[in-house]
């Protein structure tokens, strides 16, 4: 038995959240007790409890044991299964497991705080269901279907799908760019940027306001990937993420820094050219890198560097970012100096005020100075910032940089644009600095353009997909309906859902910035390892498919969707300008389908038809609450084979009293309870475990945080709780004390869409 302090206890519906302090150790406990023991928990200061991993076993509070439940885990029965509490709230359930690999039931912190997010994931099926036989192309088959389905689409929340450039529009936006490349203030009037560069309309060829054909089909194809067992089609499965933690021990360390008395750089610098379609770095003179100061401008576009001239006056002169200048300085030794308040120990060459020069004139006419480039980096506050100063390149001795490291360097998405070496070779075609690590072989293996610059991970996203589904070489159900590229087409066909009734739109208005996403944030995007937060680098899996959240956040307001007026002031230049429709539009759309079976079409109609009290989600916007849709379906038979009760196929008979003949058959079977079943009979046993009812997919557990994901309610989804708890993090919080202003401190973690839904009542 342990000793703690209790630190906190709040109770949620027959679950306490209980947080211990052992020692320095703050410990989060979710435990199912009475009330009353809850209440005695609260009005105490100690207790001895023993655990288990991630569960608390025993609890003795003032000499008293109080009685848990066996699993010590929160409620998974699925949000349908939920009775409604005073007309709000939603109340907690009986325990439940989730049953699969993928649970992130211990997907919380310690200190007991959650990450928020509008989104969350569903998690990967290891099993791939492999699809039926595909039926031959060039004629219809009289054991398969073939007709259409009928979309009738409402607007739950206001939607929003961006409308191409007319051509004057174009040219009005490559005007504004143009103009902002000359006088490199996005925030410019003149230049107009931020209105001009993206039409603000819903999408709406020909003037009638559609849903486009491809959207719907990306949204079907995700839903029916999930629940068809298929493969996980990620589209970026290749590809390398980047990162560069530069403050915290561990891999980044290890790879970019050498001790030698002081931490000091690994990297080399040279100097990057493209010569012949291929890239290759040219050795510098004499490899030293130094340092100098420079100060950042109040707008953060320029950089201040200082320099004593001749008669002893200190000048000041303003660089641009992300840009390098020729130098005169004089070379200096490396010195250990102190940061962070003593703490880290850096060790590089320093030089001061009075050693260098900008240009290399002083380099030309004293000997003491010796030729280079300072390279500019971007800035990070309003602190100085050291810059490098590295030689001038040789003429030979060139290194070639691998397509592959290229190609990666190419995909890193979380590069500023401006700090792209590639990028800036389209400038200075004579060639740039940069700096990069090597092999023990003498090759390349990374590049960037400061020393401490972005490092690949070592494994793919491919890597993080469980072995059985990426390793599966067959055709599975929904590459079967849709379609591969390389290989056949796909059997079913998408149409625009075009408007048939305008409930409005609003005006162009200024949505709030949105980042891009970031799968770096490891807490969020990863399964958790043994011991803790697992990395691109570890051997474990990714959370899953990201869907985000049904919420309804007010034009204005807490939570609003509309970019406030400080936003609109300080981030003129990341505004755009969109004219979403308003909820209660409706739809009207189809979705045509050829040859196709029993479980395919059983598919197709699982995912658009969905359960009480869950809706779609489509278009951009979704993490400010835009897109939420409730789909109709009507299902339509048309055989174009000879119809199955002896009636005349489509092409055997063409006029019925004078109009085109269309065969239609009434349907009577249950395509989607039939495609159920027929999953649940192809699953094996451990992908079913903890599914509540039989032959009923969305009782697996795995499906009923799709479920969870596709949960939709009016009151529910405009509670300022619920809306509290599905917001992005922030760095700094307007309202909220300095100490605790970035949320993303210490890594919070993401609970399961389940575990999210039943964190607090509603």
């Amino acid at each position: 038995m342990e000793k703690a302090v209790i630190k906190d206890c709040r109770y949620k519906g027959n679950f306490a959240e209980l947080t211990l302090l052992a020692g320095t150790k703050p410990l989060r406990y979710e435990v199912e007790i009475t009330l009353e023991d809850a209440t005695l928990l609260k009005q105490s200061k100690n207790c001895e409890f023993e655990a288990k991993g991630n569960k608390l076993v025993r609890l003795f509070v003032e000499g008293k044991e109080i009685p848990l439940n066996k699993n010590n885990q929160p409620d998974r029965r699925r949000p349908d299964e939920v009775q409604r509490n005073t007309g709000k709230n939603i109340e907690k359930q009986n325990n439940k497991k989730t049953g699969t690999r993928n649970k992130t039931s211990t997907n919380t912190q310690a200190s007991g705080e959650y990450a928020k997010a509008p989104y969350n994931f569903v998690p990967i099926n290891e099993t791939v269901i492999p699809a039926e036989t595909i039926p031959e192309f060039d004629y219809y088959h009289k054991d398969r279907y073939t007709g259409y389905i009928d979309l009738d689409i409402e607007a739950l929340t206001p939607l929003y799908i961006r409308d191409t450039y007319t051509k004057e529009e174009e040219v009005l936006a490559n005007q504004a760019k143009e103009a902002c490349k000359i006088c490199k203030n996005k925030d410019c009037d003149k230049c107009n940027y931020a209105k001009h560069r993206v039409n603000p309309d819903f999408f709406a060829p020909g003037g009638i306001p559609k849903i486009p054909g491809s959207s719907l089909r990306g949204m079907v194809r995700t839903l029916v990937e999930i629940v068809s067992y298929s493969k996980m089609e990620f589209t970026e499965k290749n590809k390398y993420f980047y990162y560069r933690k530069v403050a915290n021990r561990g891999r980044y360390q290890d790879a970019m820094l050498c001790d030698c008395g002081g931490l000091r750089p690994k990297t080399e610098a040279g100097w990057l050219k493209k010569e012949k379609g291929k890239h290759f770095i040219y050795p510098l003179e004499k490899q030293q890198i130094y340092r100098i100061n420079a100060y950042p401008k109040a707008n953060g576009s320029k950089w201040k560097v200082v320099t004593v001239n001749d008669e002893g006056q200190r000048v000041s002169e303003e660089l641009d970012r992300f840009d390098f200048y020729p130098i005169s300085f004089i070379p200096v030794e490396e010195e250990i100096h102190n940061h962070g308040g003593g703490t880290i120990k850096l060790l590089y060459a320093l030089i001061e005020e009075n050693s260098f020069e900008l240009g290399h004139q002083k380099a030309e006419s004293d000997e003491r100075y010796e030729k280079g480039y300072l390279v500019l980096s971007g800035s990070i506050g309003s602190k100085k910032h050291l810059h490098p100063v590295i030689h001038c390149p040789k003429d030979e001795g060139r290194i070639e940089v691998n397509q592959d490291i290229i190609k990666s360097y190419e995909e890193d998405m979380g590069r500023e644009p401006e700090a792209d070496l590639l990028k800036m070779l389209k400038k200075h075609p004579d060639g740039v600095p940069c700096f990069y690590l090597k092999d023990d072989e003498g090759n390349i293996k990374s590049i960037g353009h400061t020393p401490f610059y972005r490092l690949a991970y070592d494994k793919t996203v491919k890597e993080h997909i469980p072995q059985k589904n990426r390793n599966f070489d067959g055709i599975d159900i929904a590459t079967a309906i849709f379609g591969n590229a390389d290989k056949f087409a796909g059997r079913v066909f998408f149409e625009d859902a075009k408007m048939v009734k305008n409930a409005g739109q609003y005006p162009a208005l200024s949505p709030r910035v949105l980042s891009t996403p970031k799968p770096t944030t490891v807490q969020h995007y990863l399964e958790l390892k043994t011991g803790g937060i697992a990395d691109w680098n570890d051997d474990t899996f990714i959370r899953g498919y990201k869907l985000y959240w049904h919420r309804r956040t007010p034009q204005k307001g807490g939570y609003q969707w509309e970019a406030t007026e400080k936003e609109k002031e300080k981030a003129k230049s990341q505004l755009t300008l969109i004219r979403p429709v308003r909820e209660g539009t409706r739809f009207s759309g189809r979705i045509r389908f050829e040859n196709l079976s029993e479980l395919e079409l059983g598919a197709l109609l699982f995912v658009l038809e969905l359960p009480p009290k869950c809706a779609h989600k489509i278009g951009l916007g979704k993490p400010l609450g835009f897109g939420s849709i409730r789909i109709n379906p009507t299902l339509v038979i048309t055989n174009r084979a000879a119809n199955r009760k002896g009636n005349p196929g489509r092409y055997e008979k063409l006029f019925d009293n004078k109009q085109w003949y269309l065969p239609v058959e009434q349907v009577t079977k249950d395509f989607k309870a039939e495609f159920s079943r027929r999953i649940w009979a192809a699953l094996p046993d451990e992908e079913k475990t903890g599914a509540s009812s039989v032959n009923d997919l969305w009782s697996i557990p795995r499906i009923k945080e799709l479920w969870t994901m596709l949960y939709y309610d009016k009151e529910h989804m405009e509670n300022p709780k619920w809306l509290e708890k599905t917001r992005y993090m922030e760095i700094e919080r307007e309202g909220v004390p300095a100490r605790e202003k970035n949320e993303l401190k210490g890594q919070p973690l993401l609970p399961s869409p389940c575990e999210i839904l039943n964190i607090e009542e509603f």
